[in-house]
Protein backbone atom coordinates (compact mmCIF):
# COMPACT_ATOMS: atom_id res chain seq x y z
CA UNK A 1 0.00 0.00 0.00
CA UNK A 2 1.07 3.55 -0.68
CA UNK A 3 1.36 5.47 2.58
CA UNK A 4 1.20 8.84 0.80
CA UNK A 5 -2.14 8.07 -0.85
CA UNK A 6 -3.51 6.72 2.43
CA UNK A 7 -2.55 9.93 4.21
CA UNK A 8 -4.14 12.04 1.46
CA UNK A 9 -7.45 10.25 2.03
CA UNK A 10 -7.12 10.50 5.81
CA UNK A 11 -6.29 14.22 5.63
CA UNK A 12 -9.30 14.83 3.37
CA UNK A 13 -11.59 13.08 5.87
CA UNK A 14 -10.09 14.96 8.82
CA UNK A 15 -10.50 18.34 7.12
CA UNK A 16 -14.14 17.57 6.34
CA UNK A 17 -14.73 16.24 9.85
CA UNK A 18 -13.35 19.35 11.56
CA UNK A 19 -15.48 21.49 9.26
CA UNK A 20 -18.53 19.48 10.26
CA UNK A 21 -20.00 20.81 13.49
CA UNK A 22 -21.67 17.46 14.21
CA UNK A 23 -18.34 15.65 14.13
CA UNK A 24 -16.70 18.18 16.44
CA UNK A 25 -19.68 18.06 18.79
CA UNK A 26 -19.49 14.26 18.76
CA UNK A 27 -15.82 14.42 19.74
CA UNK A 28 -16.47 16.86 22.58
CA UNK A 29 -19.63 15.20 23.89
CA UNK A 30 -18.16 11.71 23.55
CA UNK A 31 -15.16 12.78 25.62
CA UNK A 32 -17.32 14.38 28.32
CA UNK A 33 -19.95 11.64 28.75
CA UNK A 34 -17.72 9.27 30.73
CA UNK A 35 -16.15 11.75 33.17
CA UNK A 36 -19.43 13.52 33.88
CA UNK A 37 -21.32 10.27 34.49
CA UNK A 38 -18.56 8.75 36.61
CA UNK A 39 -18.08 11.87 38.73
CA UNK A 40 -21.83 12.21 39.26
CA UNK A 41 -22.30 8.55 40.22
CA UNK A 42 -19.32 8.52 42.60
CA UNK A 43 -20.34 11.77 44.28
CA UNK A 44 -23.85 10.40 44.78
CA UNK A 45 -22.49 7.18 46.30
CA UNK A 46 -20.13 9.09 48.59
CA UNK A 47 -22.96 11.31 49.82
CA UNK A 48 -25.10 8.24 50.55
CA UNK A 49 -22.30 6.49 52.44
CA UNK A 50 -21.32 9.56 54.44
CA UNK A 51 -24.87 10.59 55.36
CA UNK A 52 -24.61 10.26 59.15
CA UNK A 53 -28.00 11.52 60.36
CA UNK A 54 -30.59 8.79 60.95
CA UNK A 55 -34.23 9.84 61.25
CA UNK A 56 -36.38 7.12 62.83
CA UNK A 57 -40.19 7.44 62.73
CA UNK A 58 -41.60 5.29 65.56
CA UNK A 59 -45.13 3.91 65.85
CA UNK A 60 -46.05 2.85 69.38
CA UNK A 61 -43.14 4.61 71.09
CA UNK A 62 -45.08 4.61 74.37
CA UNK A 63 -44.83 0.82 74.56
CA UNK A 64 -41.00 0.80 74.63
CA UNK A 65 -39.78 3.97 76.39
CA UNK A 66 -36.39 2.46 77.27
CA UNK A 67 -35.66 1.46 73.67
CA UNK A 68 -36.77 4.86 72.33
CA UNK A 69 -34.66 6.72 74.92
CA UNK A 70 -31.65 4.54 74.07
CA UNK A 71 -32.04 5.34 70.37
CA UNK A 72 -32.24 9.07 71.12
CA UNK A 73 -28.93 8.86 73.00
CA UNK A 74 -27.10 7.46 69.97
CA UNK A 75 -25.05 9.95 67.90
CA UNK A 76 -26.74 11.41 64.80
CA UNK A 77 -30.05 9.64 65.54
CA UNK A 78 -33.31 11.59 65.60
CA UNK A 79 -36.45 9.82 66.81
CA UNK A 80 -39.77 11.30 65.64
CA UNK A 81 -43.39 10.30 66.13
CA UNK A 82 -44.59 7.99 63.39
CA UNK A 83 -48.10 7.06 62.20
CA UNK A 84 -50.69 6.13 64.81
CA UNK A 85 -50.88 2.40 64.01
CA UNK A 86 -49.34 -0.33 61.86
CA UNK A 87 -51.77 0.08 58.96
CA UNK A 88 -51.08 3.80 58.78
CA UNK A 89 -47.34 3.07 58.88
CA UNK A 90 -47.70 0.70 55.92
CA UNK A 91 -49.62 3.34 53.98
CA UNK A 92 -46.99 5.99 54.69
CA UNK A 93 -44.12 3.76 53.55
CA UNK A 94 -46.06 2.56 50.50
CA UNK A 95 -46.76 6.14 49.50
CA UNK A 96 -43.09 7.09 49.79
CA UNK A 97 -43.58 9.69 52.53
CA UNK A 98 -41.23 7.70 54.78
CA UNK A 99 -38.47 5.30 53.81
CA UNK A 100 -39.28 3.06 56.77
CA UNK A 101 -41.09 3.08 60.13
CA UNK A 102 -40.16 1.33 63.39
CA UNK A 103 -43.36 -0.28 64.66
CA UNK A 104 -43.56 -1.39 68.31
CA UNK A 105 -46.53 -3.67 69.24
CA UNK A 106 -48.74 -3.19 72.30
CA UNK A 107 -47.51 -6.37 73.99
CA UNK A 108 -43.85 -5.31 73.79
CA UNK A 109 -43.74 -4.12 77.42
CA UNK A 110 -45.34 -7.28 78.78
CA UNK A 111 -42.94 -9.57 76.93
CA UNK A 112 -39.93 -7.40 77.76
CA UNK A 113 -40.79 -7.41 81.48
CA UNK A 114 -41.29 -11.18 81.33
CA UNK A 115 -37.83 -11.56 79.76
CA UNK A 116 -39.30 -13.08 76.64
CA UNK A 117 -38.39 -12.10 73.08
CA UNK A 118 -40.14 -8.78 72.42
CA UNK A 119 -40.26 -8.41 68.66
CA UNK A 120 -40.35 -5.05 66.88
CA UNK A 121 -41.00 -4.50 63.17
CA UNK A 122 -39.31 -2.31 60.58
CA UNK A 123 -41.99 -1.44 58.03
CA UNK A 124 -40.11 -1.13 54.77
CA UNK A 125 -40.40 -1.24 50.98
CA UNK A 126 -37.47 -3.27 49.63
CA UNK A 127 -37.86 -1.64 46.20
CA UNK A 128 -36.92 1.72 47.74
CA UNK A 129 -33.13 1.60 47.51
CA UNK A 130 -32.64 5.14 48.78
CA UNK A 131 -33.41 4.16 52.38
CA UNK A 132 -31.58 0.82 52.39
CA UNK A 133 -28.49 2.10 54.18
CA UNK A 134 -30.50 3.86 56.90
CA UNK A 135 -32.65 0.75 57.46
CA UNK A 136 -29.57 -1.40 57.92
CA UNK A 137 -28.12 1.07 60.40
CA UNK A 138 -31.34 0.99 62.43
CA UNK A 139 -31.26 -2.81 62.34
CA UNK A 140 -27.70 -2.80 63.67
CA UNK A 141 -28.61 -0.35 66.45
CA UNK A 142 -31.53 -2.51 67.61
CA UNK A 143 -29.28 -5.59 67.51
CA UNK A 144 -26.76 -3.71 69.65
CA UNK A 145 -29.49 -2.74 72.13
CA UNK A 146 -30.68 -6.36 72.22
CA UNK A 147 -27.14 -7.58 72.95
CA UNK A 148 -26.71 -5.06 75.75
CA UNK A 149 -30.01 -6.02 77.39
CA UNK A 150 -29.18 -9.72 76.99
CA UNK A 151 -25.80 -9.17 78.64
CA UNK A 152 -27.40 -7.33 81.58
CA UNK A 153 -29.88 -10.17 82.07
CA UNK A 154 -27.04 -12.69 82.19
CA UNK A 155 -25.12 -10.57 84.70
CA UNK A 156 -28.26 -10.37 86.88
CA UNK A 157 -28.24 -14.18 87.00
CA UNK A 158 -24.55 -14.34 87.83
CA UNK A 159 -23.53 -15.50 84.35
CA UNK A 160 -20.76 -13.86 82.32
CA UNK A 161 -22.07 -12.33 79.05
CA UNK A 162 -19.12 -13.90 77.20
CA UNK A 163 -20.76 -17.32 77.68
CA UNK A 164 -23.35 -16.38 75.03
CA UNK A 165 -20.63 -15.45 72.56
CA UNK A 166 -18.99 -18.85 72.13
CA UNK A 167 -17.43 -18.28 68.69
CA UNK A 168 -16.63 -14.63 67.99
CA UNK A 169 -15.79 -13.78 64.37
CA UNK A 170 -13.23 -11.21 63.26
CA UNK A 171 -12.47 -10.12 59.70
CA UNK A 172 -8.88 -10.19 58.47
CA UNK A 173 -8.67 -7.89 55.43
CA UNK A 174 -5.91 -8.92 53.00
CA UNK A 175 -6.75 -6.65 50.06
CA UNK A 176 -4.88 -3.39 49.66
CA UNK A 177 -6.48 0.04 49.76
CA UNK A 178 -5.75 0.44 46.04
CA UNK A 179 -7.51 -2.85 45.25
CA UNK A 180 -10.61 -1.78 47.17
CA UNK A 181 -10.55 1.54 45.35
CA UNK A 182 -10.30 -0.28 42.00
CA UNK A 183 -13.45 -2.21 42.85
CA UNK A 184 -15.28 1.06 43.42
CA UNK A 185 -13.97 2.41 40.09
CA UNK A 186 -14.77 -0.70 38.03
CA UNK A 187 -16.72 1.41 35.52
CA UNK A 188 -13.74 3.60 34.64
CA UNK A 189 -12.22 1.24 31.98
CA UNK A 190 -15.60 0.86 30.29
CA UNK A 191 -16.02 4.64 30.12
CA UNK A 192 -12.63 5.10 28.44
CA UNK A 193 -13.32 2.28 25.96
CA UNK A 194 -16.76 3.73 25.31
CA UNK A 195 -15.16 7.06 24.34
CA UNK A 196 -13.35 5.35 21.45
CA UNK A 197 -16.69 4.36 19.95
CA UNK A 198 -18.70 7.51 20.67
CA UNK A 199 -16.11 9.98 19.36
CA UNK A 200 -15.57 8.11 16.06
CA UNK A 201 -19.24 7.51 15.23
CA UNK A 202 -19.82 10.73 13.32
CA UNK A 203 -16.76 10.59 11.07
CA UNK A 204 -17.16 6.83 10.45
CA UNK A 205 -20.79 7.22 9.40
CA UNK A 206 -20.27 10.35 7.33
CA UNK A 207 -17.22 9.07 5.42
CA UNK A 208 -19.13 5.98 4.25
CA UNK A 209 -22.92 6.14 4.37
CA UNK A 210 -22.95 9.96 4.33
CA UNK A 211 -20.87 10.16 1.13
CA UNK A 212 -22.94 7.37 -0.38
CA UNK A 213 -26.16 9.28 0.30
CA UNK A 214 -24.79 12.58 -1.07
CA UNK A 215 -23.43 10.92 -4.22
CA UNK A 216 -19.86 11.95 -3.41
CA UNK A 217 -18.67 8.36 -3.14
CA UNK A 218 -18.87 7.77 -6.93
CA UNK A 219 -16.38 10.52 -7.72
CA UNK A 220 -14.08 9.28 -4.97
CA UNK A 221 -14.13 5.71 -6.29
CA UNK A 222 -13.32 6.92 -9.81
CA UNK A 223 -9.82 7.83 -8.65
CA UNK A 224 -7.13 5.23 -9.44
CA UNK A 225 -6.67 4.35 -5.78
CA UNK A 226 -6.89 0.76 -4.52
CA UNK A 227 -9.93 0.21 -2.32
CA UNK A 228 -7.82 -1.04 0.57
CA UNK A 229 -5.86 2.22 0.58
CA UNK A 230 -9.07 4.24 0.38
CA UNK A 231 -10.64 2.44 3.35
CA UNK A 232 -7.40 2.53 5.31
CA UNK A 233 -7.29 6.31 4.92
CA UNK A 234 -10.88 6.65 6.11
CA UNK A 235 -10.13 4.32 9.01
CA UNK A 236 -7.02 6.30 9.94
CA UNK A 237 -8.98 9.55 10.14
CA UNK A 238 -11.64 7.93 12.36
CA UNK A 239 -8.94 6.30 14.50
CA UNK A 240 -7.33 9.70 15.13
CA UNK A 241 -10.68 10.96 16.39
CA UNK A 242 -11.07 7.87 18.60
CA UNK A 243 -7.60 8.18 20.13
CA UNK A 244 -8.08 11.90 20.80
CA UNK A 245 -11.39 11.11 22.49
CA UNK A 246 -9.88 8.38 24.66
CA UNK A 247 -6.95 10.53 25.80
CA UNK A 248 -9.26 13.46 26.56
CA UNK A 249 -11.67 11.20 28.46
CA UNK A 250 -8.89 9.66 30.53
CA UNK A 251 -7.44 13.07 31.36
CA UNK A 252 -10.86 14.45 32.32
CA UNK A 253 -11.59 11.37 34.44
CA UNK A 254 -8.35 11.77 36.39
CA UNK A 255 -9.28 15.40 36.97
CA UNK A 256 -12.83 14.45 38.00
CA UNK A 257 -11.63 11.77 40.43
CA UNK A 258 -9.41 14.35 42.12
CA UNK A 259 -12.48 16.27 43.31
CA UNK A 260 -14.44 13.22 44.53
CA UNK A 261 -14.19 13.10 48.37
CA UNK A 262 -12.95 9.50 48.63
CA UNK A 263 -11.35 10.23 52.00
CA UNK A 264 -14.80 10.59 53.57
CA UNK A 265 -15.50 6.91 52.81
CA UNK A 266 -12.10 5.63 53.93
CA UNK A 267 -11.01 4.90 50.35
CA UNK A 268 -7.64 6.24 49.23
CA UNK A 269 -7.08 6.35 45.49
CA UNK A 270 -3.98 7.37 43.55
CA UNK A 271 -3.28 7.36 39.83
CA UNK A 272 0.43 7.79 39.17
CA UNK A 273 2.07 8.85 35.91
CA UNK A 274 3.40 5.30 35.46
CA UNK A 275 -0.11 3.86 35.83
CA UNK A 276 -1.42 6.46 33.39
CA UNK A 277 1.15 5.41 30.78
CA UNK A 278 0.31 1.75 31.38
CA UNK A 279 -3.36 2.55 30.90
CA UNK A 280 -2.65 4.29 27.61
CA UNK A 281 -0.67 1.26 26.42
CA UNK A 282 -3.66 -0.95 27.21
CA UNK A 283 -6.65 1.07 26.03
CA UNK A 284 -5.30 3.05 23.07
CA UNK A 285 -5.27 0.00 20.74
CA UNK A 286 -9.05 -0.11 21.25
CA UNK A 287 -9.07 3.20 19.40
CA UNK A 288 -7.96 1.24 16.33
CA UNK A 289 -10.69 -1.38 16.61
CA UNK A 290 -13.62 0.96 17.29
CA UNK A 291 -13.57 2.85 13.95
CA UNK A 292 -12.93 -0.39 12.07
CA UNK A 293 -16.16 -1.85 13.50
CA UNK A 294 -18.10 1.34 12.79
CA UNK A 295 -16.81 1.69 9.22
CA UNK A 296 -17.76 -1.90 8.48
CA UNK A 297 -21.28 -1.49 9.88
CA UNK A 298 -21.82 1.89 8.19
CA UNK A 299 -20.83 0.42 4.82
CA UNK A 300 -24.08 -1.56 4.80
CA UNK A 301 -26.18 1.59 5.23
CA UNK A 302 -27.65 3.52 2.31
CA UNK A 303 -28.16 6.74 4.27
CA UNK A 304 -26.47 8.54 7.13
CA UNK A 305 -29.57 8.09 9.29
CA UNK A 306 -29.55 4.34 8.71
CA UNK A 307 -25.86 4.20 9.61
CA UNK A 308 -26.60 5.93 12.92
CA UNK A 309 -29.05 3.15 13.72
CA UNK A 310 -26.35 0.54 13.11
CA UNK A 311 -24.02 2.40 15.45
CA UNK A 312 -26.22 1.32 18.36
CA UNK A 313 -24.77 -2.18 17.95
CA UNK A 314 -21.22 -0.79 17.99
CA UNK A 315 -21.83 1.06 21.26
CA UNK A 316 -22.64 -2.26 22.93
CA UNK A 317 -19.11 -3.60 22.26
CA UNK A 318 -17.27 -1.74 25.08
CA UNK A 319 -19.95 -2.87 27.53
CA UNK A 320 -18.97 -6.50 26.90
CA UNK A 321 -15.97 -6.16 29.22
CA UNK A 322 -18.10 -5.05 32.16
CA UNK A 323 -20.79 -7.65 31.43
CA UNK A 324 -18.15 -10.38 31.15
CA UNK A 325 -16.56 -9.37 34.45
CA UNK A 326 -19.96 -9.49 36.17
CA UNK A 327 -21.07 -12.76 34.54
CA UNK A 328 -17.70 -14.55 35.00
CA UNK A 329 -16.06 -13.07 38.11
CA UNK A 330 -13.80 -16.12 38.53
CA UNK A 331 -12.46 -16.01 34.96
CA UNK A 332 -8.70 -15.42 35.22
CA UNK A 333 -5.58 -16.38 33.34
CA UNK A 334 -3.45 -15.34 30.40
CA UNK A 335 -6.05 -16.63 27.94
CA UNK A 336 -8.11 -13.51 28.67
CA UNK A 337 -5.47 -11.18 27.21
CA UNK A 338 -6.18 -11.84 23.51
CA UNK A 339 -9.97 -11.60 23.95
CA UNK A 340 -10.87 -8.22 22.42
CA UNK A 341 -12.31 -5.65 24.84
CA UNK A 342 -12.64 -8.20 27.66
CA UNK A 343 -8.85 -8.52 27.82
CA UNK A 344 -8.39 -4.74 27.84
CA UNK A 345 -11.01 -4.39 30.56
CA UNK A 346 -9.34 -6.95 32.84
CA UNK A 347 -5.85 -5.58 32.20
CA UNK A 348 -6.95 -2.00 32.89
CA UNK A 349 -8.59 -3.08 36.17
CA UNK A 350 -5.41 -4.88 37.21
CA UNK A 351 -3.38 -1.71 36.65
CA UNK A 352 -6.00 0.30 38.53
CA UNK A 353 -5.60 -2.09 41.48
CA UNK A 354 -1.86 -1.37 41.61
CA UNK A 355 -0.76 -4.65 40.03
CA UNK A 356 2.00 -4.99 37.42
CA UNK A 357 0.89 -7.43 34.70
CA UNK A 358 3.56 -9.26 32.70
CA UNK A 359 4.61 -7.83 29.34
CA UNK A 360 3.04 -10.78 27.52
CA UNK A 361 -0.40 -9.46 28.56
CA UNK A 362 0.23 -6.18 26.75
CA UNK A 363 1.61 -7.97 23.68
CA UNK A 364 -1.27 -10.43 23.34
CA UNK A 365 -4.00 -7.85 23.99
CA UNK A 366 -2.53 -5.40 21.47
CA UNK A 367 -1.89 -8.00 18.77
CA UNK A 368 -5.44 -9.34 19.05
CA UNK A 369 -6.90 -5.86 18.53
CA UNK A 370 -4.60 -5.15 15.59
CA UNK A 371 -5.55 -8.48 14.00
CA UNK A 372 -9.28 -7.83 14.42
CA UNK A 373 -8.82 -4.30 13.04
CA UNK A 374 -6.97 -5.58 9.96
CA UNK A 375 -9.68 -8.15 9.27
CA UNK A 376 -12.47 -5.58 9.53
CA UNK A 377 -10.65 -3.04 7.34
CA UNK A 378 -10.09 -5.78 4.75
CA UNK A 379 -13.77 -6.78 4.83
CA UNK A 380 -14.82 -3.15 4.42
CA UNK A 381 -12.47 -2.74 1.43
CA UNK A 382 -14.03 -5.83 -0.09
CA UNK A 383 -17.48 -4.28 0.26
CA UNK A 384 -16.24 -1.13 -1.49
CA UNK A 385 -14.87 -3.24 -4.34
CA UNK A 386 -18.42 -4.33 -5.21
CA UNK A 387 -20.57 -2.31 -7.59
CA UNK A 388 -23.47 -2.62 -5.14
CA UNK A 389 -21.89 0.09 -3.00
CA UNK A 390 -23.08 2.55 -5.68
CA UNK A 391 -25.89 0.78 -7.49
CA UNK A 392 -27.89 0.06 -4.31
CA UNK A 393 -27.71 3.68 -3.19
Amino acid sequence: MNAKRIWVVARKELVEAFRDRRAVNGLVIGSLIGPVLLAGILNFQVRRQTATELRVPVTGAQYAPLLVDWLRQQPDVTVVDGPKDLEAAQAVVRGGDEGFVLAIPEDYGEKFAGMRPAQVQIVRDSTNNSSGGRRERLRRLIAQYSAEIGGLRLVARGVSPTVANAVPVADLEISTVQQRAARVLAMLPMMVLLAAFTTAIQISSDSTAGERERGALESLLLNPVPRIELITGKWMAAAIFAVIGMVATLWLMVAALAVVPFADTGVRFSFTVAQLLQWLAVVLPAGLLAPAIELYLASFARTFKEAQQYMGFAIMVPMLGLMGAVAFPDATGLWLAPVPIFGQFELANAILAGESPAAIWYVLSTLSLIACTAVLVGLTARLFSSEKIIIDR
